[in-house]
């Protein structure tokens, strides 16, 4: 009997798909020995001092290594076992499925929350000061003036986190509480269990649309009499996991699944999966199944498991029930561990680090004033007392209400940005770094799904024939196709579509033309990972697939008459729609070998089911030469910005399809690190050699609306912007040019290389490109291919000469980027080029990295799913809102905070001026100016918590804070203004508002105006100095001055919210006249004589600064 035919379909990828692939399957069954099932009295058991150590340090975590031995079987005498690298048997360590996300215990609460607090210079500073205040010789005033507001802000602190912890803490309990049914293999019953009480080892019973409480091999599938229930295919949702919204196939090994039912999985049968050590990656897993019916002679059954047979904790599964083996539990789950390889390090925002060191700059100059008032003083007796009681008398130099204001502003920065109408769906979820919008000097973007739509429509075909166009040709294609099918199925026997081969003699030119076509669709519907789902209540199709490419290639084919209809784990069937009865085309599927970004390309065996004899297995001559000049012809024009595929097809007989099977599954078997790498071997060296190049085909993938003005817009605000892409170098500069990355007259470099050597060349010509021009590369884009890049950044003797060189160009390109190789990019720009802000956008799972690496992260929510808008610190819906981000809030959030911080620290300063003449008036005595109640209405803003003497009344506390706070709501240009002229991004950007020179003339502004209230105020009164006048007087004379200075900061755009609280101050500090009766007389206060001193003095302290 002759044998059947069968077909090797490759698609070679010419871009990177950005899609992580699942690692390859196998469905073998082996027979014969193995040593998964081991004898439990051969495992080494700890030792009395290891399990002591054990308990006296519980929370000991050891990176686990080798691989685990999972019994399917009563868990209390069969525990799963650990098989170190050395070959060492140990019994696995428990680890419990408890779901604990709370950041304290009772215990730890108070202690972290104040490490967490007291790390902030602001904090600890005035945490020394209260502790002086609990000495009677370093005692200066009443001690709540200086302990009121640190506790005030610990308890809002603590509060806050309390609250969320508790929220937390609701929230673990309700998913550690809700019961699974687990499969009791002791009495081969069911059984309900906690969440929190799954172990390694149990066997789950999950039902449809019920979360997956831990990482689990699935077993078996049975839901009636449902489609996929037969051959254990079942879907998962994966959106709480990576954020991609598409179903995941999963299916169960043969071996269980073929099992009479779920009972059998306790019954005399003995499952054991050897497994790999906890791993990070949720794309890979390397497992082998074993099982063995009780007996002495039984034969042991392995099956390689992978990717596609496992149940990660938390995604859902859609149909049910299901049975899986538990595997891993709590901290090594595949979710904990991805969760803690993607959480980014803790980002500090520039603006932060300016008032930190403008904090370092007033602390340097409290200690200057506090030792030029002791020198004045004298250096006799105990001075060094002294000393310590002018720092704490000047320590408002240094505000303890800075770090609150600032934290209220960014919820107030955060909160603006998501009701934002123009930027809908936009989310800060980073708040604390917010004001880094506004000083950002890279901008780093991924392309597919960031800069394109990532919605891909089918443009170009071309086959040995000719070259067809979407659209125009479309129905040409289906006619040529029409006939050949029909031919083919006249003929008896049938040869089938892959029987014949284009060119054979007796072919007419026309026919061998239309059989070139057929063969390039039916190989497109054929060569995929596409499943087509029928849409509930309609007989519209929609489909499911792993890449917008694959989706784009399956619907034209159905275009062109040949439409998928069904595609499952065995088998492909096809539609010939232009043909009466619409006949159909099945093909069972031997192997299918997923896309891969590493290799970038795919592959699939198939078996065409005719009847009948073989068919023709002659090759296309000189295939090399083929794929050469056709590699060629793609850099035409036509071709330019298309994601391109090359479609290859290898005919086999049944034996040599047996012998790659053989070779294919025993590596399968292997759970080492090597195992992907053999299989790839095994591919190539069988599969990828003598192939016919069938098509090769051009799909665009449409940019985002208004992309090529925002990146025009980014460059004239002096942005640099990279593109980070997958793609090769023309399709790259395609991109480029298009969106406005490449402006017409701007020269362009091409670093290309094919080896290390040359790559080492291709940074000598960069060198010499930056040299050749006195301003080195500022008006070039240059353009890197990935070998260059991977040479770059693999030797780091390179990497700083590399962010050198190219620092200077305005754009980047950088072509066959791995993920990996992105997040290089970012940290090589953060260490090499010192100062400069990045920010990095995408919208992948592959972008993760890349954004957290970044000082800002923007996650745009796309078709590839949330996990990088989830894991970003901002969240934008496309990447035209990225303009009004920054040029918009990002310019007013950093002007907006740093007007407001210089403007508290300027406060202070007043004070401590106004303190260090006090004291020089009275020989140097160490006695605060203003005491008590009101230096808290000053400085601060809270409710005060403590009752005030005689009247009980809760004081609000914000003569001069509510106006300074109101400087948040201060817009100084509109935002059209704004957008008209991007150059004004770049000035703010360079950070002058927080400058030293900024900083230096505040400071200068605080010495007049604090000089000039103390001393007119010493001045008017004479002889008749009356200490309690001279405070109502200064301190008045002070709280207008700072109102007016709020006002004269925003002029001439005063926002309604900072009139009212300028009023509303004034009216509560003259209700605190009445209240605090110790502080002001109010006979004095209401005569003309106070009032018209008050009014020279602010008069004098404040209308020089402000023409100035």
């Amino acid at each position: 009997m002759p044998s059947t035919p069968h077909g090797y379909v490759r698609q070679e990828s010419d871009i990177d798909i950005e899609e992580a692939s699942d690692d390859d399957d196998s469905d073998s069954v082996y027979e014969g020995p193995s040593a998964d099932f081991v004898d439990p009295a051969m495992v080494q058991r700890d030792g009395c001092c290891q399990r002591l150590c054990r308990c006296l340090c519980p929370r000991r975590k050891v990176k686990e290594t080798g691989f685990r031995l999972v019994r399917a079987d009563d868990r209390r005498t069969n525990r799963p076992i650990v098989i170190d690298e050395d070959g060492e048997m140990k019994f696995l360590r428990k680890v419990s499925n408890v779901v604990a996300s709370t950041k304290y215990t009772i215990m730890s609460f108070v202690p972290m929350v104040f490490a967490q607090q007291f790390k902030f210079f602001f904090n600890f500073f005035f945490l020394v000061l209260a502790v002086t205040q609990s000495l009677p010789p370093l005692r200066v005033g009443p001690m709540f003036t200086y302990i009121g507001p640190l506790v005030f802000v610990l308890m809002c602190t603590m509060l806050k986190e309390a609250s969320d912890d508790i929220k937390r803490w609701r929230r673990d309990k309700a998913v550690n509480s809700k019961k699974y049914t687990r499969v009791n293999t002791a009495i081969g019953d069911l059984e309900k269990v906690a969440s929190a009480d799954i172990k390694v080892g149990d066997v789950l019973q999950v039902l449809t649309n019920e979360r997956v409480p831990a990482d689990m091999i699935l077993l078996r599938t049975e839901f009636g009499e449902q489609e996929g229930s037969k051959d254990g295919q079942t879907y998962i949702r994966t959106d709480q996991l990576d954020g991609e919204k598409d179903w995941k196939p999963r299916k169960a090994p043969a071996l269980t699944q073929d099992l009479a039912g779920w009972r059998d999985l306790c019954g005399d049968v003995q499952i054991c999966a050897k497994v790999e050590a906890p791993q990070m990656s949720i794309y890979k897993f390397l497992g082998r199944l074993s099982l063995r019916k009780l007996g002495e002679d039984s034969d042991v059954k392995s099956e390689a498991l992978g990717l596609e047979n496992t149940l990660w904790a938390n995604t859902v599964v859609t149909h049910g029930p299901v049975y899986g083996l538990v595997v891993y539990t709590g901290v090594d789950s595949r979710t904990v561990m991805s969760y803690d390889d993607n959480a980014s390090d803790d980002k500090t925002c520039l603006l932060d680090k300016q008032v930190d060191f403008c904090a370092k700059v007033c602390f340097a100059i409290l200690i200057g004033l506090s030792f030029m008032l002791v020198l004045c003083r004298g250096l006799r007796g105990q001075w060094w007392i002294f000393l310590l009681r002018y720092i704490v008398l000047l320590s408002y130099i240094i505000p303890i209400s800075l770090r609150v204001n600032l934290d209220m502003a960014k919820t107030l920065y955060a909160s603006r940005i998501g009701n934002d109408s123009k930027i809908p769906g936009t989310v800060a979820r980073n708040t604390a770094i917010v004001e880094d919008l506004g000083t950002v000097d890279y901008v780093l973007t991924d392309k597919t799904g960031t800069l394109t739509k990532n919605d891909m429509l089918f443009k170009k075909l071309r086959v040995p024939a000719g070259e067809y166009s979407s659209g125009t040709d479309t129905q040409q294609i289906s006619l040529m196709i029409t006939r050949v099918l029909r031919r083919i199925l006249a003929a008896r026997p049938s040869p089938g579509v892959f029987g014949r081969s284009p060119g054979q003699r007796g072919q007419t030119e026309e026919e061998s033309q239309g059989l070139e076509l057929l063969t390039a669709m039916v190989t497109l519907a054929l060569c995929h990972n596409v499943t087509p789902v029928e849409t509930a209540g309609s007989d519209e199709w929609t489909l499911q697939a792993p890449s917008p490419d694959e989706a784009a290639l399956v619907k034209y084919a159905r275009e062109c008459g040949i439409k998928l209809i069904r595609r499952d784990d065995d088998s492909i069937i096809l539609e010939c729609l232009n043909i009466t009865g619409r006949p159909q085309l099945r093909y069972d599927i031997i192997e299918c070998f997923p896309f891969s970004s590493d290799r970038k390309r795919m592959g699939i065996i198939v078996k065409e089911e005719v009847a009948g004899h073989d068919s023709n297995n002659a090759f296309m001559e000189d295939v090399v030469d083929d794929y050469a000049r056709h590699g060629k012809d793609k850099k035409c024009v036509p071709w330019a910005g298309l994601r391109t595929l090359v479609v290859a097809l290898k005919r086999m007989t049944a034996e040599s399809c047996d012998e790659f099977q053989a070779a294919y599954r025993e590596a399968a078997l292997d759970v080492s690190e090597q195992r992907e790498d053999k299989l790839a071997a095994i591919v190539d060296s069988h599969l990828e050699t003598n192939l016919d190049l069938v098509c090769l085909t051009g799909v665009e993938d449409m940019l985002q609306d208004d992309v090529a003005p925002v990146i025009e817009s980014l460059r004239v605000a002096k942005i640099k912007v990279w593109m980070l892409t997958g793609d090769k170098i023309d399709t790259a500069i395609c991109i480029a040019i298009s969106t406005a990355l490449k402006s017409p007259d701007q020269p362009l470099l091409r670093l290309e290389a094919s080896h290390v050597h040359s790559a080492i060349d291709a940074l000598s010509d960069l060198r010499e490109a930056r040299n050749a021009k006195s301003e080195g590369l500022s008006d070039t884009v240059v353009v890197i291919d990935g070998t260059v890049l991977a040479m770059v950044l693999s030797a780091g003797l390179y990497t700083s000469e590399f962010v050198e060189l190219i620092k200077d160009a305005p754009a980047v390109v950088c072509c066959r980027c791995s993920p990996s190789q992105k997040s290089e990019v970012v940290r090589a720009i953060k260490k090499y080029d010192n100062g400069q802000r990045t920010l990095a956008i995408g919208d992948g799972g592959n972008d993760v990295g890349m954004i957290q690496a970044a000082d800002v992260g923007v996650g745009i929510v796309g078709k590839e799913g949330m996990q990088a808008s989830l894991a970003a610190d901002f969240s934008i819906q496309e990447f035209r809102s990225l303009h009004r981000l920054l040029l918009w809030h990002g310019r007013n959030c950093y002007l907006q905070s740093a007007r407001m911080s210089l403007f508290v620290i300027h406060r202070g300063l007043v004070i401590a001026v106004m303190q260090v003449i006090f004291s020089a008036m009275f020989y140097f005595i160490a006695l605060p100016l203003f005491q008590g109640w009101l230096m808290i209405g000053y400085s601060t803003y809270e409710r005060n918590p403590y009752p005030l003497p005689r009247y009980g009344v809760l004081m609000l506390r914000y003569y001069t804070t509510a106006p300074v706070f109101s400087l948040c709501l201060y817009t100084d240009l509109e935002d059209t203004v704004v957008y008209q002229y991007p150059e004004l991004y770049a000035i703010s950007r360079r950070g002058r508002q927080m400058s030293l020179k900024a900083f230096l003339g505040w400071v200068w502004k605080s010495i007049y105006q604090g000089s000039a209230i103390m001393v007119l105020t010493v001045i008017l009164f004479g002889n008749e100095l009356i200490t309690s006048s001279l405070v109502a007087v200064a301190f008045t004379s002070l709280v207008i001055s700072e109102l007016l200075n709020v006002a004269s900061e925003v002029h001439p755009n005063w926002h309604p919210l900072m009139i009212v609280a300028e009023l509303l101050s004034i009216v509560i500090y003259v209700y605190s006249m009445f209240i605090l009766r110790s502080y002001f007389d109010l006979d004095t206060i209401f005569s003309i004589g106070f009032l018209w001193k008050v009014a020279i003095i602010t008069a004098v302290s404040w209308i020089p600064v402000s023409i100035g």
